[in-house]
């Protein structure tokens, strides 16, 4: 992605993370939140939003460095969190 980095959002599944506390990486509240969120669900519901997102799985977060669950990337439309938020609650209807 040929972008700046003012431009575009990283998501990490622990974001989203149900089975995470927010000091382990949860961003969302945990009543939006899902047990084990994979790439291809953020992936779904991002491209539902029109987020154009890209899937990179050879990344990891930082904090879990050896779990290897790669990042969705995507392009930035307004304040991080309330991207989040929403990316959640959509990400709560895909099976």
């Amino acid at each position: 992605m040929a972008r700046k980095k003012s431009e575009i959002l990283v998501l990490w599944p622990e974001y989203f993370d149900s089975n995470l506390s927010r000091s382990q990486g949860r961003r969302v509240s945990s009543e939006i939140a899902i047990p084990d969120p994979t790439c291809e669900k953020i992936f779904k519901a991002s491209r539902k939003m029109g987020l154009y997102p890209q899937i990179e799985s050879d990344k990891s977060h930082p904090s879990t460095w050896y779990n290897g669950s790669g990042r969705v990337v995507i392009r930035k439309t307004g304040k991080k969190t309330e991207i989040i938020e929403a990316i959640a609650r959509n990400l709560m209807n895909i099976k």
